[in-house]
């Protein structure tokens, strides 16, 4: 329905009528390019922040839980076999790919894997618990009632409390400000020329969302070869001039009443290496 309306920043244009650019879109045709783009070394940096990540999201009871549920799933027989592979082979391969898909911010691709690893906690707590009923039946409630404590109390609330203040950004408008910032400094009529994510869809957002100068263009120059995304331009910017694709022109030479600048965003300090 929002693709429907024709949003400024709508990525790829979704319609029925061109079943390959359908098909494209729905295989992320634009991005096989990143898969085992990484270099060893980033891969293996990959990794390791991965692990640390997950020592954040979960702590030492949450990791400890998911490796009794790994062990229990493997080692207590035939019955829990294709959990345990389902496990494995979720979260090996989940953070593989977070390692080897060389995009920034990559530490989305992790959610999956802390999906598969609160399912192996989970597992782990489950026996834990059962085997206690099975050893003092007469403590049932007690082993149940520390059972949620360690779900409610331990594992999700310290979970929040310590990292709370980290994840929130309620108060943090700098990525506005600096759009702001690079808005301002421009000249009217200009091109603006974005090639970081960061940067895109911060101007993104204070231009189409907040309407702030409307009259400059912003211009993703890493989608300038496709077709969905010059033909947005042209809806967007009638007048505009772009170079065709293989041609040796610019913005610049066909377009010479708007001055063509190049913004780079700071390094962001977030995600995977």
């Amino acid at each position: 329905a929002r693709g429907g309306q024709q949003p400024a920043s709508n990525w790829d244009n979704l319609s029925w009528s061109d079943p390959a650019l359908f098909w494209q879109y729905l295989t992320a045709g634009e991005y096989r390019n990143l898969l085992f783009a990484s270099t060893p070394g980033l891969e293996l940096s990959r990794v390791a922040a991965g692990i640390n990540y997950l020592f954040q999201q979960f702590g030492p009871i949450g990791l400890g839980l998911g490796w009794i549920g790994l062990v229990v799933a493997w080692f207590g027989g035939a019955t829990y076999r294709p959990l345990a592979w389902l496990l494995t082979l979720g979260l090996l391969g989940h953070l593989l790919f977070a390692a080897i898909y060389a995009a920034d911010n990559s530490q989305i691709y992790l959610l999956p894997f802390f999906t598969f690893w609160a399912v192996a906690s989970g597992f782990g707590l489950a026996w834990l618990v059962l085997a206690a009923l099975t050893r003092w039946p007469a403590y049932r409630l007690w082993v149940v009632g520390l059972a949620l404590f360690l779900i409610v109390a331990i594992i999700t609330g310290s979970g929040l409390a310590l990292n709370y203040n980290r994840l929130s950004l309620e108060g943090d408008r700098t990525a506005e400000v600096w759009a702001r910032e690079q808005l301002d400094a421009a000249p009217g009529q200009a091109i603006l020329l974005t090639s970081q994510d960061n940067a895109t869809f911060a101007m993104w957002y204070v231009e189409y969302v907040q309407h702030y100068r409307p009259g400059i263009i912003i211009i993703e120059t890493r989608l300038l070869d496709t077709p969905w995304y010059r033909s947005n331009l042209t809806r967007l910017y009638p007048e505009l001039k772009i170079p065709a694709v293989g041609t040796g022109a610019s913005l610049g030479q066909l377009n010479p009443s708007r001055k063509v600048v190049q913004v780079y965003a700071p390094q962001s300090q977030t995600g995977l290496p």
